[in-house]
């Protein structure tokens, strides 16, 4: 009688524990789609949030004359062939490129055989001792664009150049440069001291890293890169055409 006892008092015990167990089991997976649902909703509205964001950073920088947000750098001429070349004011062999390349440049765009479009970078900042001269000449490079001028500044503010490790042109020293190109009016004056394309140029930089391009100058011809030569520029394009 005992035994029957002691085995019913264990019987009980045992569907104790396993009613306890269910129990136990249940709560955790009550409290595991509690947190799911409220990670999921975090992360809509967070999704929600960023996407918000992100649609924000798009509109707060203003595009030069000629930019999209789908494709921020700025054409100079219109033709068959597309060129895209990305430079940095502050790049010496940018500089290099850009004096043997102007003449088959002009060339080639006064024939309306190419549509030429410059990608002003800010990868050298770091060469101008804090004063940040990569992004300010592309920021008035952008300033020129609007007053249809691009090519002169560029071949102007090359010829400026300022040394690596300097600290560059003064804003006042780049609108010197312009003016004495003929680019004038208080519009631009404007546009220059206050940096206005200060946040389109990080946005072309961004967009050039990822496209993959790593050094300045980089020229594509078609979508394709090319070497950056004037001999290999000009060989793609003839091709192109």
């Amino acid at each position: 009688m005992s035994s029957r006892k002691n085995q019913k008092r264990a019987n009980q015990l045992i569907r104790a524990q396993q009613a306890a167990e269910r129990r136990r089991r249940r709560t955790i997976w009550i409290s595991a789609v509690a947190v799911l649902v409220v990670l999921l909703a975090g992360g809509v509205t967070g999704a929600i949030y960023l996407t918000h964001r992100n649609a924000q950073a798009a509109q707060s920088y203003a595009l030069p004359a000629g930019a999209t947000r789908a494709d921020p750098g700025v054409p100079v001429s219109h033709g068959g062939v597309a060129v895209d070349i990305y430079l940095d004011y502050m790049c010496p062999h940018c500089k290099e490129f850009e004096t043997l390349a102007a003449g088959p440049l002009n060339d080639f765009t006064g024939n309306n055989t190419i549509t030429l479009t410059y990608h002003p970078l800010d990868y050298l900042n770091r060469y101008s001792s804090g004063t940040d001269y990569s992004t300010r000449s592309a920021a008035a490079a952008g300033c020129a664009a609007d007053a249809k001028k691009l090519p002169d500044f560029t071949s102007a503010i090359f010829g400026k150049q300022p040394a690596e490790n300097s600290k560059g042109l003064t804003n006042q020293q780049i609108l010197s440069v312009a003016h004495g190109a003929g680019i004038t009016g208080a519009a631009f004056d404007k546009c220059v001291t206050s940096q206005k394309y200060a946040k389109w140029v990080a946005h072309v930089s961004n967009a050039a890293q990822a496209k993959g391009v790593q050094q300045t100058p980089t020229v594509f011809v078609d979508g394709k890169q090319v070497d950056a030569s004037v001999s290999a520029m000009t060989n793609a394009i003839n091709s192109a055409a």
